[in-house]
């Protein structure tokens, strides 16, 4: 059975999903029934809720207790569906969640990438790929790094260097930049879009050469036509001028003819006349009214030349201009285009290098694959392990994904299996990561299906599968006046799409579930020339003013923009009338003072120069500050010094350490603890990841920060009373009590400015394929692949703003600019009859629900803080199962307790005089209470005074404390503390726990490796703080 469930926004999406899998899974007594289930999402997100979701359900299910809603409906529909008893169900329910439980690596819901990756793997040596198949996301830094590899070679290879010269040239006549790395980044992007690949395989075909051919002759035939435009306009200009004419003699004075012929003598791509140049050749009339007896006679004279020139070039607008405006868009990016093949090499060879993949060249891999195997051999054990698929979010599977996935769904089908795809066209906001809705609508049929090799078979077999359903259209979400105003507003705009984009909105109507009347307010504003302080941003402060009067808190408001930029002046409005304000957009580890005082002195660390301590030291002053402003080079101190003070008070950081334990170390030396602060254990998080593929690797992971570590967001923290403030695409799937939509309708671009492949007539002599950008006159003249792309780049901003329309819970607030013709916002006004200053409303404003509190639900509970000690020193946990001897529990041992403080304390000291400024330093550093920081002074005093431990801590001793030493096999052991006392060397280390057999063994190492690198006599020693012993260990 082929199902396509279409569902919008709020109708409980992931609850059918979930559902349909679990009648899968229980409708049959096999508790492993589940393995043979692929559910593939969208994003790492969805797929972790649909797990839960799971495990929530089969607990439910497997429970005694009275169930309701949601659950109730699963427990339902599996009995319903699998004609079984309560009992069985629950029995049944049990069972595979145990099994599931004990076997969780065959529960296959995961992204479609991930499932990509899962395929190829195993043949990733026959598919030309590292054998490990690394994957990364970092797509735009190899790209750049391809194209600074490319710029490196010119000068050595003369046809590379001749096309890069030529793009030079061509940048600086056309006063754009004579950078040329900047076209070829924008441009190189090209290579991971799905639709350009057919492009780029016939330009491969090409070698610079031609490229070289096609562009001169190019050049020569634009500067040709524009001679000849250019000539007629003079031409024209002349003979007026010769007339002893003025332009107040002409028909429509400068605003007429006389200014469009000056426009044509300037010529260069496009010329379109104005409406009085076409009034004046229907009127026949040249001269204007205040024209003189002798010069209607001289116009009179010069009137069949202006018209013969005036119609010629309006004849060859339809011909010859028409094709210079598109030679003169192929020429603009043709040299660049040349490179990207250049490119694309260098490209490979980095991911060679680097052994790594994008996650694209996994699915173009399996792709053609797919396209030369009737079987895939990728998929014959995959075929027999999966008999049914899920497919959530299909909206925004690319097409190649699809069609790849098409021989696994055919197969399915053809042995008794199901495929059941879900989502919604209307909220398809990833075109620009190859998403392509056009194949959810054209569903059961294959969209574009000419491009696969047996596309008419794949079709019958779905088209033979095919059992149509209701889409999920009731709304559990919105209250009824959002509901209300969502059908009838989406029902206006849609009329804004051409017929063929409008299918996506077709039956886009949802029924209403709750109870609550709700509030919706629109309200038109006057554009401002400053778009920063404008109407929209003080129509979005009353909007929050109205909430929190009427009971709301910060926490429930989200404030939803279309870039990040408006998010930015969104949050500093918010800002100033100081609110909380989150963003998830904004909270990147770049952006937190922690995270980058971290970064400052691993810089300096790995490269001491005086300008990485510049910056280490006023990042570590900005953080510690106190003041409004602080100096951090006060008295005239130079930067190294303040970074070598800084350090000396700080001696267990070292950039010897493991990369975590040096960022846990520095950390909690700027006070700021990693299990506690989010930023930190995101950059901690970060650098785990790295530390796992580059290995401990500090000059590589402050590169891999400068990339693209530093631009990583942490979110935000939910339910936490601040307002969130997020741009759309981030906002899909979420839901809050009120929306605010500062500028609804604004495009982002609209398609302007970007590129689009168009098939070039044969008689341009260009190349077949051509990248263009999308501007006028280009879009004006009727070509076919940039007419598709606006018609979708609007389709992109209704579903846009669709999406954000459909977040709210119980208020919505618009804010739509009172002029102008972008198309959503002046239908808006329209529909809703609203001018600048109008605001139109819908609902009631209620103050917000107050839950019951006698209804006995019971409190969330409360978060739970995670915290943790000093990571000083790793240690293995052992678990004591008898408190020992002694022992209180409301006063644990406070040297063991501090144990780490300790050896940090006596690694200060040479001498006992230097005890007292150790504990002071130290205990700041740990953040040791004033008690525990004289009680282990006082302790700590009373152990140095033992004689015997004069030969450890006194004058004229060489000492090394925390000093690495390397065994056999590579391992680094850093013994506490040891002296050289002429020609003999003592180790010791120092232990607050309780004496160990394995502490000998550990000073009889040392000892045993000291005497084989040194040749010297080496003693060895344990001093226990606790009782103050010094044991002789035997070396």
């Amino acid at each position: 059975m082929f199902t396509v469930l279409h569902s919008s926004a709020g109708a409980g999406k992931t609850h059918a999903l979930v559902k349909h899998y679990l009648l899968l899974a229980l409708r049959g007594p096999d508790p492993s029934a589940y393995a043979h289930i692929l559910a593939l999402t969208f994003t790492n997100k969805a797929a972790a809720e649909m797990r839960e979701r799971v495990l929530v359900y089969l607990e439910a299910l497997a429970s005694e207790a009275t169930l309701e809603g949601a659950k109730a409906d699963v427990r339902d529909s599996v009995i319903r569906e699998a004609g079984i008893t309560a009992e069985e169900l629950q029995h049944r329910a049990g069972a595979m969640l145990s099994h599931m439980l004990h076997h969780w690596s065959q529960v296959a819901i995961s992204t479609i990438d991930a499932f990509t990756r899962r395929v190829v793997k195993p043949f990733a040596r026959d598919l030309r790929l590292d054998h490990e198949l690394r994957m990364t996301t970092e797509e735009a830094y190899y790209r750049a790094k391809a194209v600074d590899l490319l710029l490196e070679e010119a000068g050595r290879e003369p046809a590379l260097t001749q096309v890069l010269a030529t793009t030079c040239e061509q940048l600086l006549e056309e006063e754009r930049s004579w950078r040329p790395d900047r076209p070829l980044l924008e441009l190189s992007a090209q290579l991971t879009k799905e639709n350009a690949l057919e492009h780029l395989a016939t330009l491969r075909e090409m070698d610079s050469a031609q490229f070289i051919a096609m562009h001169k002759h190019l050049r020569e035939r634009i500067r040709s036509f524009r001679d000849r435009m250019q000539k007629l306009g003079r031409d024209a200009c002349v003979a007026i001028q010769r007339a002893g004419l003025t332009e107040e003699d002409l028909a429509y004075k400068k605003n007429g003819f006389i200014g469009y012929l000056r426009k044509l003598s300037e010529f260069d791509a496009w010329l379109d006349p104005s409406g009085n140049v076409a009034k004046t050749l229907s009127s026949d009339k040249w001269y204007s009214g205040s024209a003189t007896l002798s010069t209607k006679d001289a116009i009179e004279g010069l009137a069949p030349m202006l018209r013969n020139t005036l119609e010629e070039v309006d004849a060859l607008r339809g011909t010859e201009m028409r094709e210079h405006a598109i030679a003169v868009a192929v020429m603009r990016d043709l040299m660049a285009t040349a490179s990207l093949n250049s490119i694309d090499q260098r490209l490979e060879e980095l991911k060679r290098e680097e052994a790594v993949s994008f996650f694209s060249d996994l699915t173009r891999k399996v792709m053609q694959v797919v396209q030369d195997e009737p079987a895939p051999f990728l998929y014959e054990r995959l075929g027999e392990k999966y008999g049914h698929f899920l497919i959530d979010e299909f909206q925004d599977t690319s097409l190649m994904q699809w069609h790849a996935l098409l021989p696994l769904v055919v197969n399915a089908l053809s042995t008794g299996g199901s495929v059941l795809l879900v989502g919604d066209a209307k909220q398809a906001i990833y075109r620009w990561r190859n998403g392509e809705a056009r194949q959810f609508v054209e569903l059961p049929r294959i969209f574009r299906k000419e491009q696969l090799k047996d596309g008419d078979g794949f079709e019958a077999a779905l088209l033979r599968a095919y059992m149509p359903v209701e889409p999920l259209a009731r709304n559990h979400r919105s209250a009824r006046s959002i509901i209300a105003f969502n059908n009838e507003v989406t029902e206006r705009l849609k009329q804004e799409l051409d017929e063929e984009e409008r299918k996506v909105y077709h039956r886009h109507e949802q029924t209403m579930v709750r109870e609550e009347e709700g509030y919706v307010e629109v309200s038109c504003y006057e554009k401002d020339a400053d778009a920063e302080v404008g109407a929209p941003w003080a129509l979005m402060v009353k909007a929050v003013e109205e909430c929190l009067a009427d009971g709301f808190n910060l926490g429930d408001i989200a404030v939803l923009v279309r870039t990040k930029k408006q998010g930015g002046t969104a949050s500093r409005h918010l800002a100033e009338r100081g609110w909380g304000v989150v963003s998830p957009d904004g909270l990147t580890l770049g952006g937190n003072p922690a995270a980058c005082a971290v970064v400052g002195v691993l810089a300096w660390l790995q490269r001491p120069s005086d300008e990485n301590a510049a910056c280490a030291a006023q990042s570590i002053a900005t953080l510690l500050a106190e003041a409004d402003a602080v100096d951090p080079f006060s008295k005239g101190t130079k930067p190294q010094e303040v970074l070598r003070r800084w350090r000396s008070s700080h001696p267990l950081i070292s950039a010897r350490l493991p990369l975590v334990s040096l960022i846990c170390r520095i950390a909690e030396a700027l006070g700021h603890d990693p299990a506690t602060d989010a930023f930190i254990m995101g950059l901690v998080n970060e650098a785990n990841a790295f530390s796992k593929v580059g290995g401990d690797d500090l000059p590589g992971f402050l590169e891999h920060w400068d990339r693209i570590a530093s631009s990583r967001s942490i979110g935000g923290t939910p339910g936490s009373d601040a307002i969130q403030v997020m741009t759309v695409h981030k906002a899909k799937g979420l839901q809050f009590p009120v929306v605010i939509i500062p500028e609804a309708g604004r495009t982002s671009r609209g398609g302007a400015g970007e590129r689009v492949w168009i098939a070039t007539d044969p008689a341009l002599k260009g190349p077949p394929s051509a990248l263009v950008k999308m501007a006028k006159p280009l879009t004006d003249l009727g070509i076919a692949e940039l007419d598709e792309e606006s018609r979708l780049s609007k389709l992109d901003e209704l579903d846009v703003l669709y999406v954000a329309l459909t977040r709210p819970e119980q208020r919505l607030y618009i804010s739509v600019v009172g002029t102008g013709n972008d198309a959503f916002p002046k239908a808006l006004r329209e529909h809703l009859s609203v001018a600048p200053g109008d605001t139109w409303t819908a609902g009631q404003r209620e103050p917000k629900p107050v839950k019951d509190e006698r209804a006995g639900t019971p409190e969330p509970p409360a978060p739970f803080k995670l915290t943790a000690g000093s990571m000083q020193r790793e240690r293995n946990l052992n678990i004591r199962m008898e408190a020992p001897e002694g022992w209180d529990p409301a006063d644990p041992d406070p040297y063991r307790s501090h144990g780490r403080a300790v050896h940090a304390i006596l690694a200060r000291v040479n001498t006992p005089k230097d005890l007292p400024e150790a504990v002071e330093k130290e205990s700041a550093n740990w953040g040791l209470k004033p008690a525990s920081s004289a009680a282990i002074g006082v302790q700590l005093a009373a152990l140095l005074e033992n004689p015997a431990l004069a030969a450890f801590f006194r004058e004229g001793l060489e000492v090394h404390t925390e000093s690495t030493l390397l065994n056999v096999d590579g391992h680094a052991v850093r013994p506490d503390r040891v002296v050289r006392d002429g020609d003999v060397y003592r180790v010791l280390d120092v232990k607050t726990g309780a004496p160990s057999e394995t502490h000998k063994a550990q000073v009889k190492g040392y000892a045993e490796l000291l005497r084989a690198v040194e040749g010297k006599p080496v003693e060895g020693y344990l001093l226990y703080v606790g009782d103050g012993s010094l044991i002789p260990v035997e070396t």
